[in-house]
């Protein structure tokens, strides 16, 4: 038992670290090995590749490898400024297809003017140091609650951070609270994965400890885990030609696939549209992780779990101040493509309408679509 329990560990762990991880630096800012000891500890010792910035970058940024640290604090900064401009669609092309990525830098600016240009639709980085800095509610959701422990919502050092993170679309993790509202840590999404920026200094010049470096290492778990998308409304789900349905995704930044997209279509907010009988996997990845819908699409003329309702037959009136339902449930019709609306579930507007009849929230089967027609009257009863 014990030999089959070493075995397992052992094929578990191989598993595990056989995904490449590198590490990349000129030399140890300010003589300091707390990126190396926040490795250590994240992946366990020795289970990362550490290299200067003369490696072949085609090695580093290729689809064996998950993850990537790059330093440029104290003199560092020249180097890692003359790589990432030689390599940026390289680089960006790699975390778009799911790598995670994590840029480290605290400069002195003494080899290169402020600021450092670091892509991902205009992400920079301009000297301005910070002595205080403070966990945003998305930091105490995320790198505040481990794995490394303890942790504390506010950090102070001579200069925590050299330097303030700018680009679009970034999600704040730490800000300063010398400059209110400018980030020391930041995250975003970028195709199917995740480049995080960083401009704390070594942990040995930050207070308290150890909590300064248990939220390095917490800033690296963070940046190379993957946080798993999700689908609200997930099915299977069986739909009519021509119906619609929502897969409520629990994020958009990622890349859609469709396994059949002659049978359905999606498109980049979630919404799936019926085409012609089939079964189509629709597929969402982000930050690493894919998921995936089932779509199975049939024949309206040979599907009976829908009543018809012919056309021209008014199957929703509104009075001038009181909506008042005739035929079907009012409440079963939602907001599909094609709806006007004054709220989610109900159409208002007079005119002919395609919709599905049963609700797929409850049922997991959309039904048929079929025409309807809304009327407005200045005689219905309030």
């Amino acid at each position: 038992m014990k030999i089959l329990s070493l075995l397992v560990f052992t094929l578990i762990s191989s598993c595990l670290f056989a995904q490449t991880k590198y590490y990349l630096q000129d030399h140890d800012p300010w003589g300091s090995i707390n990126n190396q000891d926040a490795l250590n500890t994240v992946f366990g010792t020795g289970n990362y590749t550490q290299v200067d910035y003369n490696a072949n970058a085609s090695t580093i940024f290729s689809n064996s490898t998950t993850f990537v640290m790059l330093e440029g604090g104290e003199n560092n900064d020249l180097f890692l400024a003359t790589f990432f401009n030689n390599n940026q669609t390289l680089i960006e092309n790699w975390v778009s297809n799911g790598g995670h990525l994590l840029i480290k830098s605290a400069p002195w600016f003494m080899n290169i003017m402020s600021p450092i240009n670091l892509g991902f639709s205009g992400t920079q980085i301009s000297l301005k140091y910070h002595s205080q800095v403070s966990l945003t509610s998305e930091g105490v959701n995320t790198i505040y609650t481990g794995p490394s422990l303890p942790m504390a919502t506010t950090y102070t050092g001579g200069m925590y951070a050299h330097a303030t993170i700018t680009g679009t679309d970034y999600n704040v993790l730490i800000s300063s609270d010398d400059y209110p509202g400018e980030s020391v840590l930041s995250y975003k999404n970028w195709g199917a994965g995740k480049i995080v920026i960083s401009t704390m200094t070594a942990p040995d010049f930050i207070s308290p400890s150890p909590q300064s470096q248990n939220l390095l290492n917490n800033t690296i778990s963070f940046a190379s885990s993957s946080a798993a998308p999700s689908f609200t409304n997930p099915g299977p789900i069986t739909i009519c030609e021509l119906g619609s349905y929502y897969l409520a995704p629990s994020t958009t930044d990622g890349i859609w696939a469709n396994s059949t997209p002659t049978v359905a279509t999606v498109n980049s907010s979630g919404y799936v549209t019926a085409l012609t009988a089939g079964v189509t996997d629709i597929t969402l990845t982000s930050s690493g992780v894919t998921i995936t819908a089932t779509i199975t699409v049939e024949s309206a003329a040979n599907y009976s779990g829908a009543p018809t309702i012919p056309v021209g037959q008014p199957s929703y009136k509104i009075s001038n101040s009181n909506p008042v339902s005739q035929g079907p449930t009012a409440d079963l019709f939602m907001g599909y493509s094609g709806f006007n609306y004054s709220s989610s579930t109900k159409p208002t507007n007079p005119g002919f309408y395609r919709a599905n009849n049963v609700d797929y929230l409850a049922n997991k089967t959309a039904g048929c679509p079929y025409t309807f027609y809304i009327f407005r009257c200045t005689t219905c009863p309030d």
